[in-house]
């Protein structure tokens, strides 16, 4: 017995609609603009993916900058992590682990918080 049309059209749907989106997730992360050239509307700009793949963001109204440190929000793969960086270090803090930015997308996200910093009064 063969299964219904419709029932084969929706799964063949389900699928495309599946495919679309995991392609729309890979092209969608790309660099940002330099803080500078940055529309204040976005606050989440992505830097590319980490060396073991996660879409690596930032959001940037998150970043708290202060004469010591910036504390500051970023997602991998849309989940949000909290970290802060004294800006010294190629790397920053999460809890109590050290953070090295070993791939180019973390360098990239590094260097637009301590970039940000420099362009900021801190509080």
């Amino acid at each position: 017995m063969q299964p219904p049309m419709p029932l084969f059209i929706g799964t063949a749907l389900a699928s495309l609609i599946v495919q679309s989106s995991a392609i729309a997730q890979v092209l969608a992360c790309h660099p940002p603009a330099l803080p500078d050239q940055a529309d204040a509307r976005d606050c989440f700009p992505r830097f590319g993916r980490t060396n073991q793949g996660n879409c690596l963001r930032l959001d940037a109204c998150s970043l708290h900058i202060t004469s010591n440190r910036v504390e500051f929000i970023y997602l991998l793969d849309g989940q949000p992590v909290r970290g802060w960086t004294n800006c010294l270090d190629p790397g920053w803090i999460v809890g109590r682990r050290y953070i090295p930015a070993s791939s180019p997308a973390a360098r990239s996200m590094l260097d637009y918080i301590c970039r940000s910093r420099q362009t900021t009064h801190f509080r």
